[in-house]
């Protein structure tokens, strides 16, 4: 499918599809000279109206809009409109547009013209071909006029190089007649008059060369009041004085109308050189080359953490599209981030003005005067201007052109909202480099036989953090000490130092590069900034932002998103924030310099009770009958379900580890309430190997702190996380000593939980002696306290378990039943689970599989809601070793497929039967 706007507006297919209404071709040219861009209603509504739209306009532009689609549906190529936000897009997918194929071909020619002038002649005569008239030749919108109008100036500009072309090829005999039409049909435009005078002269039609001279000159003179331009007077003088015009190559000139003392000069060429080293961003320079495909020349802010290789790209990028801006290629330093004060937009504008050959003597002072001074000479020119290091949008908003035909790069360490709002302008963002992008980088920077050592390169590239400006400064000063090895340069970043290690003689180096983003905050983002460095979390969140500073949390969630802005911190999912590494170890030095060790450790506290709380509210809301941290308090956080405290918990852990052994030496209680309190957690969640570790830390902490609960409640833990990993002697000893302390404190309720849960682990392992007495035990001391259904539930369950284990199978049914019946209707589904799930194998045992399914089925429902992998996998594995006994086959490799997956995450013993039963289920 085809879409035309160089002419009237159309769709073709075939034959040229229907379009009724004049408003539906406006839209649709609306959406053509955006395609592939939102359109705001707004926008549409302008297009449609222009002024004073009904107060319908909204609902009739979804009219229009229902009738395109309905116009496209089935079509070959698929063109859609999609809604998006408050506005819609034109996806062209397949279909063709002829202004892109116009403005390509152009491009392509441009790009072989002084190489292949004859293949560059043919491509533009193809462009040219696509035109049936004037743009949008049926449309009237006075919004869409300028557009057309642009259209229209780059056909002509496109016509008067293609006929220029043919007469350096010496074709003057076969277009003469051809200039001399252009000329007549627009009798004030400058270029075809002087290539049509050249064309005759070289015809040896002198006298009507001299003649068409004087009636050009006639013409300009009547409806201006101004003469010639010096390129034309020139040739003029040349035809008088007989010069031989075969010789004469005419002068390659700007389409525009522009001061003659400007075209006596060359166009500016101002981009710093490209490095010979440039590689990766392969995804960004596809993105910045989309940019191009249109009528609008791109405005593009490139933006990023510091050191990401922004003006790099910029100015690489630059060089590859130069040729499509024959007009000029202009470079701002605006200073952005220097030590000194950045460059107003006031210099920038006499800097660029001075450029573009406007005498210093004339230029206005006023900043508004010289703003549009500025759009004044860069219209209708094709300009490349790259705007290097800007500070915000107040020192970029003045230096934009208003032509449609000059490209805008800019370079900030921030993004530019105001520019994407106002301008339309395009942000595109750098983030350090992948791993292969890395190892390329440093491989070119080492051409000797260090840099095919890629294992060590890329743990090289890990140090640096992918970070452009950190890499290159690493490889640069390897290349320069040639005898220092890979494993050298290793040691030296993975020490404290590492930033020293990142700079050469004559270049400030990383830090310096890091220090210009940091002080361009204000003081208590800074502050902030640093803090957040100190703390010992892998991400953060407002909340946690908020403890670390002291802050209220509208303020802090206002600060993490300013430092995102800047690129100083990572926006993460889920409103979480991070840190570069190298950003962080910059800004734990700034902390140490500025704040000292008394202030890093009154935030430490904040932060570590901060989440002490945290964890003693999900806790809470998981095992509400084991309080850790306080057991009389009433926690000042909370959790309205146990499935939002398990997720709280899943996102915070790795950050609550750091933070108890960051508590180990200076807080120990703390350290071992933050271990203890992830208990409900870990028996359905997390690597129980790292765990562990954490526990031995924490242990000893207890120990140092000579806190029997502690100690208590972290043996508790050890145990649990021994016997999910099958080490059935380690968690033993451990539940023991658990019960031992409990006892001595008087924690009898504490201890009969403890007896509860190691009875299961004895009946796990078969262990039917051990775990008669444990049972008989619990049993001596459970009429001392109050009635607690859940716990005397798990006891009765446990001896139901003992019956069945020893093939009693009538005398297991009471416990097990009686059990079922205190857990009813108390909301205690993890016990009542488990109860099912006994009473399913019970059945199973007795041969009454009907029974024994509904049991299994009833235990699946009431862990279809709870996010408890261990509890899922039980279930799971028990209805699929049913299934593969009683089929179907299918639904039983589903549940034990289920089981090995949620039991994997866990590093649980159940993995091993769920994966023999599959195996035992054969291929699907």
């Amino acid at each position: 499918m085809e879409f035309r706007i160089l002419g009237s507006v159309e769709a073709v297919e075939d034959d040229r599809i229907e379009l009724r209404g004049r408003r539906t071709r406006t839209a649709l040219a609306a959406f053509l000279l955006d395609a592939e861009r939102v359109v705001p209603i707004s926008q549409l509504v302008d297009a449609l109206w222009d002024e004073s739209p009904p107060p319908t306009s909204t609902r009739q532009v979804q009219h229009c809009i229902s009738v395109l689609r309905q116009a496209f549906k089935g079509r070959r190529g698929q063109p859609r409109i999609l809604t998006e936000g408050t506005g819609y897009r034109l996806s062209l997918d397949g279909a063709t547009l002829d202004s892109r194929e116009f403005l390509a071909l152009a491009g392509q020619a441009r790009s072989v013209a002084e190489a292949e002038p004859a293949r560059a002649v043919e491509l533009m005569r193809r462009a040219l071909e696509l035109w049936r008239g004037r743009a949008l030749a049926d449309v009237s919108s006075p919004s869409l006029a300028h557009r057309a109008t642009y259209l229209d100036e780059q056909r002509l500009v496109v016509w008067e190089e293609c006929l220029e072309l043919e007469l350096q090829l010496g074709r003057h005999e076969s277009v003469v007649s051809e200039l001399i039409a252009l000329s007549a049909a627009h009798p004030l435009r400058e270029r075809p008059a002087e290539l049509a005078m050249t064309a005759l002269g070289r015809c040896g039609r002198r006298a009507e060369a001299l003649s068409f001279y004087q009636g050009f000159r006639a013409h300009l003179v009547d409806e201006m009041g101004i003469d010639p331009g010096s390129r034309m007077q020139a040739l003029h003088q040349s035809l008088l004085r007989g010069d031989d015009p075969s010789s004469a190559r005419p002068a390659a000139a700007p389409v525009r109308q522009t001061p003659a003392s400007s075209r006596l000069t060359p166009p500016p060429a101002e981009l710093p050189a490209d490095i010979s080293t440039f590689t990766g961003r392969a995804a960004e320079l596809a993105t910045l080359d989309r940019l191009l495909v249109g009528p609008h020349a791109p405005v593009v802010n490139i933006n990023g953490i510091a050191g990401s290789g922004k003006t790099t790209l910029a100015v690489h990028w630059a060089h590859g599209i130069a040729s499509r801006f024959p007009d000029g290629l202009l470079h701002v330093n605006l200073r952005g981030h220097d030590p000194g004060p950045a460059l107003d937009a006031t210099a920038a504008l006499s800097q660029l003005l001075r450029s573009l050959g406007v005498p210093p003597a004339v230029l206005p002072t006023h900043p508004d005067e010289l703003a549009g001074r500025f759009r004044t000479v860069t219209a209708s020119r094709r300009l490349l201007i790259l705007l290097d290091d800007a500070s915000d949008d107040a020192q970029i908003l003045p230096l934009l052109p208003g032509s449609p035909g000059c490209a805008v790069i800019i370079t900030s360490r921030g993004d530019l909202p105001a520019l994407s709002a106002r301008t339309d302008g395009t942000q595109v963002t750098l983030g350090p480099f992948d791993s292969t992008e890395s190892v390329n980088l440093l491989r070119l920077l080492l051409p000797d036989e260090r840099g095919r050592d890629e294992d060590r390169l890329r743990r090289l590239s890990e140090l640096c953090g992918g970070l452009p400006v950190a890499l290159r400064l690493t490889g640069e000063r390897l290349r320069r000490r040639s005898k220092v090895s890979l494993e050298t340069a290793i040691q030296e970043l993975t020490g404290p130092d590492r930033l020293d290690h990142m700079r050469l003689p004559g270049d400030p180096g990383v830090r310096a590069t890091f220090d210009a983003s940091y002080r361009a905050q204000p003081m208590w983002l800074r502050g902030l900034w640093r803090s957040l460095a100190i703390a010992p979390l892998d991400t953060f969140t407002v909340e946690a932002a908020a403890a670390l500073a002291d802050l209220d949390e509208p303020d802090a969630r206002s600060g993490l998103e300013q430092l995102a802005a800047t690129h100083l911190l990572e926006a993460l999912e889920n409103g979480r924030y991070g840190f570069h590494e190298l950003l962080r170890i910059y800004a734990a030095e700034r902390h140490e310099e500025e704040d000292g060790p008394a202030m890093a450790q009154l935030t430490i506290d904040r932060l570590l009770d901060w989440m002490a709380v945290g964890v003693d509210a999900a806790h809470r809301r998981l095992r509400p009958e084991h309080p850790v941290i306080d057991p009389e308090r009433t926690p000042a956080g909370s959790f309205e379900h146990a499935k939002q405290a398990l997720e709280w918990l899943d996102a915070e852990a790795v950050n609550i580890a750091r933070c108890a052994r960051q508590a180990a030496e200076h807080r120990p209680r703390r350290c071992w309430q933050l271990a203890a309190g992830m208990h409900g957690w870990l028996a359905v969640r997390g690597n129980r190997r790292e765990w562990i570790a954490l526990y031995r830390v924490a242990l000893d902490a207890a120990r140092r702190s000579g806190d029997l609960r502690g100690q208590r409640l972290i043996h508790h833990g050890l145990a649990v996380a021994h016997s999910s990993l099958d080490q059935y002697a380690k968690a033993r000893t451990s539940f023991r000593v658990a019960i031992s302390l409990a006892t001595a404190t008087g924690q009898s309720h504490d201890a009969l939980w403890t007896y509860a849960i190691l009875t299961g682990l004895e009946l796990e392992h078969e262990r039917y002696d051990d775990a008669a007495q444990t049972v008989a035990e619990a049993l001596r001391i459970l009429p001392t306290g109050p009635r607690r259904p859940q716990l005397e539930a798990t006891l009765l369950r446990h001896q139901g378990e003992l019956h069945l284990r020893a093939g009693r199978f009538e005398a297991a049914l009471a416990p097990l039943h009686q059990a079922r019946t205190l857990l009813t209707g108390i909301g205690a589904d993890l016990c009542r689970s488990y109860v099912e799930i006994a009473l399913g194998q019970l059945h199973e045992a007795r041969e009454e599989p009907h029974l024994a399914r509904r049991h299994y089925l009833q235990a699946l429902r009431l862990v279809h809601t709870r996010n408890d992998n261990r509890l899922i996998a039980s279930a799971r594995l028990r209805m699929g070793a049913f299934l593969a006994k009683h089929g179907p086959a299918e639904e039983a490799r589903e549940h034990l497929m289920i089981a090995a997956e949620k039991s994997r995450l866990l590093d649980d013993t159940q993995t091993a039967e769920a994966q023999r039963l599959l195996a035992s289920l054969g291929r699907p």
